[in-house]
């Protein structure tokens, strides 16, 4: 109990006997038994020692207000009006005079009334009132409302009794009778029994205490209701003896009975207060003010202040009541939120003491409390230190047994909710600081995220530890796990949890401790990792570790090696490269100006590639980029190098005294590491028995040792000379950003530099959106940038990233000149989208999915604010690629260093110098890591390097892009001579390359360049910019027998005339073989002019006789023409480059072509595509296929319109010639093995350990072992000869019977989800590149289609009743995987009959819903009739068996044994 409200004494021993009470604002109305009516105005004043008292002036007394006692006062101040009943009639009086208004004559009789009061809202805001009145007269009651000054009739009904009591609740009206109460409904008239009142209580009493909700009287109880009658609560509130009248006053209600009035509250049904009034009577309450009166008496219940209540119930623990009086205060919401939280946390708290643990971690939940404060309350869950900071209202209880176990299983829901919420706002706002309050006020709450990160995942791990230890890997797996390392290695260790230790070392990139813990775990025999099986598993996983630059090489052995590398020690790199394209003259170079906070004046054109290196904070998004000099660069890597040593140096040194530390101290404990760390990798173990065989070469010579170590010495000297900083906490990282020239003739010098581990801004101007020019453009960006994704490896990492639609390379696109754009709208924002929309409209779903952000910016207007958000974007996407945090070899580093500091000398060096220098570094690399190191660096386009150019290596890029811009080059960039002006004329058109243009370009460029000029050509030669074809003498300058060298990219010249007309093939003089077509999604645009240098380099470029009778080759804008036959020209091939594929035909003059000739052509063509897109670009997304069509169709007309099938076909309708042809199957071999599929040249990477190129399995012979783990699946194949070769015959009944189903899922039920998807997504890749696997998945994310048991499951699930489409669709997938997962190439009579007959009636049902041209039942029983030759029975067997595979691959290490 406490005093909830206090009771002032009014008026003592009136002389008027009091029969009704009523009051409004400040004035209170009595009306006596006398018939008197008093009006008396109530004003507070401050009493002696605070106490409230009240001035209570007596302003009218109305003795002729009635002729008999007022038994009943209502003012209703809404309406100005005080309605009374007297003498049994009910009148109406105005509340400021008193003068009579209406006496309702028709109510005699009366002897009570109840009124509801509505206000009402016009649209216009103006308050209207309603009052509708209640009569009881006699047995009968009268409802009317108040309008025109009286009252108008609305419904009359008749009762059993009269009624003692009423009250109105919505369209009803409840009535209390002498022995009963009655429901009755106004509209409808019907009369609704309640209950009986009690034994013992006399009269009834009816309390509103909402609009629609009722307190009853039964006895000593109060039972609530709602307008329907129904009780509202399972208990009713009970009192000490019974009320007579009762008040709400939320949060109390207030009763009087005979001695006092009692306070209770509805909700807790909590005692409050009681307070002694004698005779107390009645009671009222208007305008928040409340009296109380006897027949002789009236007091003034005054609430206590919210402060006092609240400090009182904190006291007694009532907590909820506390928070609804904390709610009422009239503080500010600030304040009052304070306050209410600190309660809720008080609250929260004692249910924790209370052992309600659920409850009390959900408080906390909503409640944004600190986690740690929460943690804290349990024992043995934060380090002692940081516990005995945190303080509570008191001590938390000892908790032990089963009750722990409770309330550790509340505790991990708890952070586990909160560990979703920091991800999610860590995803949303990662540079904003935390909000959270403590439990006990004035304990210090963490702010940051990434500290209470570590907490809340560190504090789930002890918990699982505790309750279910089979959570604590899972735990550890998550991509997001943020344990501390520490703290989880001694709980885990303390535990003997060896097999989730792995696991931590592992996410956490600590690989060395991880090998040393399972090799020193394998040797034990009862652990759980004994036996090398799980370091060779472990082995095989780091190959996430490994960039993907290094799981590209053609030398798989980079692997092995790059992983032997990191055990010498690494560290976490942070490198993004961030490249900018667009259309020339979108404001790219100004926008990079603005980010780089930068005077946006005197901007000039990019001429070819500007390279800019920027450092800035991690973690922290505070937008600063500060661009890196040599100098700067020089003191990152010296802070990288030192960084790795800081704990050998803060464990050798006294605390708090580094400062003081002299440079010979580090230089000892520097070398001390250094020394040691060359002797653990020069040591060669004898391999044990049983052991893995661990062995190594050595890496220097005894002499170049010592040189080594004292050129570590002076290395360590002069990086403590420089700036770094060993103190500073942050983590940064460098961002190389690329700014690409927008003008035409640099795009294929461009492509060079474009990579999958890049972020793109895709700049564009907002205004030029309906220019045809300028959305090709932008279209010619996003689909190279889209060749560059890697869909396999994205879907592989779905699982584990936050938002799995995302594509890489990232794009955010910018559209610029946003200031040049108006709307007549008001939402600018709207038509800045618009613009952006009309870029994309054209562009796949796949390429959608790149897209991260788009800005509209005014490079001119906008202020610093926009480009520093941006900055903080770019900051926020670099951090969620793969390639962040990538681990890196310190001894890459130390050759970094030395490079760093030759790159300033010359931008170029020769192998054998590098050699020489990695020898001279503390750690060096032999021969076979500085391959590694140089390929790597390469690929990442940090320097370039090619093994069949070992002379040079150019260590700057930018250097190697202003070498490449002399040559490929804007035409307003150049520097033309007049003496060589027609030879200059023959680059722009023909893209020859005359010694006198090089020799011109090369005397006004940088000396460099000219002292280089011959390895720059080999370079440029090398990425095909240029290309030295094979021509005749006729071409080249007279007398002059230098290479003569052509630029693909700026061959602007087309055939003079018709190509057929030009070389004479006619009819008559010439055999055309069909056309063959190599078709692609997208064909990336420099594609063709690598294949054309790759034909230079194979074959004689033809040559043609100009109009002007002069001889030049035919190599021309988009297609060329070479000899097949060098010596008698009587075989051409012609290739030309269309919209998304290339066409080749072979034009045969005379006599008959070779046998083979097309075949091997076609081989040559499709290993050197496959090449230029996976080896050298590794353009993973770039897939093609091949198609035909017939051979007289003219180059122009060529749409590849004919897929190759497995189907004889010996003639065919020519839809161009109108006419029959034979078919002539001049690309012999050709045709698919797969049956009934076109043909794919889906290249993936890998896949071809030992060749840089593939052909066709039909003519490769080859002799390799492989050993395969698909599915527990263990399979051997030694192949002696070629495949085309094999004899493949005596299949059982049980293996036709696979291949069968095997042809029905791989081609029917996967044209049955495409077709059925198609319609949902209209950029839906083609049928070719998409498998049962990805339909299913696509189907199941779109979730159109629900089978009727859910996504998953097993066939039991599904019944024969389960006709639904989503149904169908769960057997297909379950069709699928049970000829996926199945271990032998064998399917019995009764199991294929099952399947046979449940695919037969689903497939009548798909061919009812997608309507195909062709019906799949129909296609069904073809297959299920057909005679399966034994090489489709093995092609079935490779591409069903073949699914999902993993390679099992071996890796070694050097590790010391113990």
């Amino acid at each position: 109990m406490h005093d909830a409200y206090e009771a002032i004494s009014l008026l003592e021993k009136l002389p008027l006997k009091i029969e009704s009470i009523t009051c409004h604002d400040d004035i209170l109305l009595v009306g006596t038994k006398e018939s008197h009516l008093l009006q008396y105005r109530i004003k507070r004043k401050s009493g002696a020692a605070g106490e409230s008292k009240f001035d209570v002036q007596l302003e009218r007394s109305n003795k002729n207000f009635a002729k008999k006692p007022i038994t009943q006062l209502s003012a209703v101040p809404q309406l100005h009006i005080l309605i009374s009943l007297s003498d049994n009639v009910v009148s109406v009086h105005d509340l400021q005079s008193f003068n009579l208004i209406t006496c309702i004559n028709k109510t005699r009789g009366a002897n009570l009334f109840a009124l509801d009061v509505q206000t009402q809202k016009s649209l216009s805001g103006e308050e209207n009132h309603v009052l509708r009145m209640c009569v009881s007269v006699k047995r009968k009651l009268q409802v009317s409302f108040w309008k025109n000054r009286n009252f108008q009739d609305l419904t009359e009904m008749n009762l059993y009794d009269v009624p003692r009591c009423m009250c109105w609740c919505k369209e009803s009206i409840c009535v209390g009778f002498r022995r009963d109460y009655f429901l009755v409904k106004i509209n409808s008239g019907d009369i609704k029994e309640l209950f009986p009142l009690g034994n013992t209580q006399h009269e009834p009493v009816i309390t509103k205490v909402a609009n629609d909700r009722l307190m009853l009287g039964r006895d000593n109880m109060s039972i609530l209701i709602d307008s329907e009658g129904q009780p509202t609560q399972k208990n009713p509130i009970n009192w000490t003896g019974i009320p007579t009248q009762i008040e709400n006053n939320p949060p109390y209600i207030i009763g009087i009975l005979p001695k006092f009035i009692e306070v209770r509250t509805i909700e807790t049904k909590l005692l409050i207060q009681q307070k002694e009034l004698q005779h107390a009577k009645f009671i009222c309450q208007g305008s928040g003010n409340i009296y109380v009166a006897s027949i002789n008496f009236i007091w003034r219940i005054c609430p206590m202040p919210i402060a006092y209540q609240i400090r009182q119930l904190l006291e007694n623990h009532e907590f909820e009541l506390a928070l609804r009086l904390a709610e009422m205060t009239d503080e500010q919401d600030e304040e009052k939120q304070k306050r209410v939280h600190n309660i809720k946390n008080l609250y929260a708290f004692d249910l924790f003491c209370q052992h309600r643990f659920e409850e009390s971690m959900q408080i906390f939940v909503k409640l944004g409390t600190d986690p740690s404060h929460v943690i804290g309350l349990y024992p043995n869950l934060l380090p002692h230190e940081f516990r005995k900071q945190l303080e509570y209202p008191k001590k938390p209880p000892d908790l032990e047994g089963g009750e722990l176990e409770k309330a550790l299983s509340a505790l991990q829901d708890y952070l586990t909710q909160k560990r979703n919420e920091l991800l999610s706002d860590i995803s949303k706002e990662s540079n904003k600081e935390l909000s959270t309050i403590a439990i006990q006020e004035g304990n210090t709450t963490i702010k940051s995220k990434k500290q209470l990160s570590q907490i809340i995942d560190t504090t789930l791990l002890k918990c699982y530890i505790q309750t279910n230890d089979a959570l604590v890997a899972p735990l550890l797996r998550l991509k997001d796990n943020s344990c501390h390392v520490e703290e989880s290695e001694k709980i885990l260790k303390k535990k003997e949890k060896f097999s989730e230790l792995i696991i931590l070392y592992e996410k956490k990139g600590l690989h060395e401790k991880a090998l040393h813990l399972l090799m020193k775990q394998a040797a034990r025999p009862n652990s759980p990792l004994k036996g090398h099986d799980r370091t060779v598993q472990y082995l095989q996983h780091l190959d996430d570790v490994v960039p993907t630059e290094i799981k590209l090489m053609a030398d798989k052995r980079s692997i092995d090696l790059y992983l032997k590398l990191l055990e010498s020690g690494s560290e976490k790199k942070r490198d993004i490269r961030l490249v900018v394209v667009g259309k020339k003259g979108a404001g790219k170079t100004s926008m990079i100006r603005r980010l780089f906070s930068e005077e946006n004046t005197d901007v000039t054109s990019t001429n070819g590639i500007e390279i800019h290196t920027i450092k800035c904070k991690a973690m922290s998004d505070d937008g600063i980029w500060n661009k890196l000099d040599g100098t700067n660069e020089e003191t990152e890597i010296h802070a990288r190098l030192l960084k790795q040593y800081k704990g050998t140096i803060e464990a050798s040194v006294e605390e708090g005294a580094h400062e003081a530390v002299n440079k010979n101290t580090l230089i000892t404990i520097l070398y001390k590491r250094i020394d040691e760390s060359k002797e653990s990798e020069t040591v060669t173990q004898q391999p044990k028995k049983g052991k893995l065989q661990v062995t190594t070469e050595s890496l220097v010579t005894s002499q170049q040792r010592n040189q080594s170590l004292e050129q570590a010495k002076m290395d360590i000297e002069a990086m403590l000379k420089s700036n770094v900083d060993f103190h500073d906490k942050e983590e940064y990282a460098t961002l190389l950003l690329w700014d690409f020239a927008g003008d035409e003739e640099f795009y294929h010098t461009h492509q060079t530099f474009l990579s999958s581990g890049a972020i793109y801004l895709v700049v564009t101007k907002l205004n030029e959106a309906d220019d045809k020019n300028a959305q090709d453009l932008f279209q010619l960006w996003m689909d190279s940038i889209h060749c560059y994704s890697r869909l396999e490896e994205d879907k592989s990492n779905s699982a584990d990233s936050k938002t799995s639609d995302d594509l890489d390379p990232p794009i955010v696109i910018v559209g610029t000149w946003r200031d040049a754009v108006t709307s007549e709208s008001e939402e600018i924002d709207d038509a800045y989208r618009e613009k952006i929309f009309m870029f994309t409209e054209n562009m796949t779903e796949d390429e959608l999915r790149h897209i991260r952000q788009e800005y509209f910016i005014s490079n001119t207007e906008d202020d610093p604010s926009v480009f520093q958000k941006i900055r903080e974007d770019i900051l926020y996407l670099a951090r969620k690629m793969k390639t962040w945090n990538q681990v890196y070899p310190l001894k890459f580093i130390q050759l970094e260093k030395r490079l760093q500091e030759k790159k300033k000398e010359l931008p170029i060096i020769s192998f054998n110098e590098i050699q020489h220098i990695s020898t001279d570094t503390p750690n060096p690399l032999n021969d076979e890591e500085l391959r590694l190191f140089l390929e790597f660096h390469h690929e990442i386009r940090a320097l370039v390097y090619f093994k069949d150019l070992p002379s040079y290596i150019i260590l700057d890029t930018q250097w190697l892009s202003d070498a490449f811009r002399c040559i490929v080059t804007a035409k307003k960039f150049r520097a033309i001579s007049t003496k060589n002006r027609k030879k200059w004329d023959e680059l722009y058109s023909r893209g020859k390359l005359h010694n006198e243009v090089l020799d011109d370009i090369f005397r006004k460029s940088d000396n460099t360049f000219s002292n280089h000029k011959d390895h720059i050509l080999n370079v440029m030669e090398k990425f095909d910019i240029i290309i030295r074809p094979n021509i005749s003498g006729t071409e080249r300058d007279v007398g002059d027998g230098k290479a003569l060298y052509y630029i693909p990219c700026m061959i602007k010249s087309e055939p003079e005339c018709d190509i057929y007309e030009i070389f004479n093939v006619t009819e008559n003089t010439c055999t055309k073989s069909t056309w063959l077509c190599y078709m692609f999604r997208f064909l990336p645009p420099h594609l063709m002019n690598h294949l054309i240098a790759s034909l230079c380099r194979k074959y004689k470029v033809a040559e043609v006789v100009t109009k002007a009778q002069k001889k030049q080759i035919a190599l021309f804008r988009s297609s060329a023409v070479f000899e097949l036959e060098k010596t008698t020209k009587l075989a051409k091939l012609h290739i030309m480059k269309c919209p998304n594929w290339i066409q080749i035909q072979v034009w045969q003059f005379g006599r008959e072509c070779e046998k083979g000739l097309y075949k091997y052509i076609d081989d040559f063509v499709t290993e050197e595509i496959v090449k230029i897109i996976n080896t050298r670009f590794k353009m993973s997304n770039v897939k093609f296929w091949k198609s035909w069509e017939c051979g007289l169709t003219k180059p122009e007309s060529v749409t590849g319109s004919n897929d190759f099938s497995e189907e004889q076909i010996p003639e065919y309708y020519c839809e161009k010639c109108t006419s029959t042809h034979i078919f002539i199957d001049d690309w012999q071999d050709l045709n698919s093995r797969r049956p009934c599929l076109p043909i794919s040249c889906e290249i993936k990477p890998g896949l071809y350990q030992d060749r840089d190129t593939i052909s066709h399995a039909t003519t490769t012979s080859s002799k390799v072992f492989v050993r395969i783990n698909a599915n527990n699946r263990e399979i051997s194949n030694i192949h002696d000869e070629s495949t085309a070769a094999a004899c493949l015959t005596g299949f059982t009944k049980e293996e036709i019977n696979f291949s069968k189903m095997g042809m029905i899922a791989l081609n029917i039920l996967a044209d049955v989800l495409y077709d059925l998807l198609k319609p949902d997504k209209p950029y839906l890749r083609p049928r070719c590149d998409c498998d049962i696997t990805y339909l299913y998945s696509e189907h199941r994310n779109l979730n159109k289609y629900i089978p009727s048991n859910s996504w998953g499951g097993q066939w039991q699930r599904i019944k024969a009743t389960d006709i639904a489409i989503g149904d169908d669709i769960e057997r297909i997938r379950l069709t699928r995987n049970e000829l996926q997962h199945s271990k032998i190439f064998h399917l019995d009579d009764k199991r294929y009959n099952e399947l046979r007959n449940i695919l037969t009636d689903l497939l009548k049902r798909f061919d009812q819903h997608n309507k195909p041209t062709r019906l799949y039942a129909d296609h069904l029983n073809e297959i299920l009739a057909k005679t399966i030759s034994a090489e489709e029975v093995q092609l079935i067997k490779n591409e069903i068996l073949g699914m999902a595979i993993e390679v099992e691959i071996e890796h070694q290490i050097n590790v010391t044994t113990q």
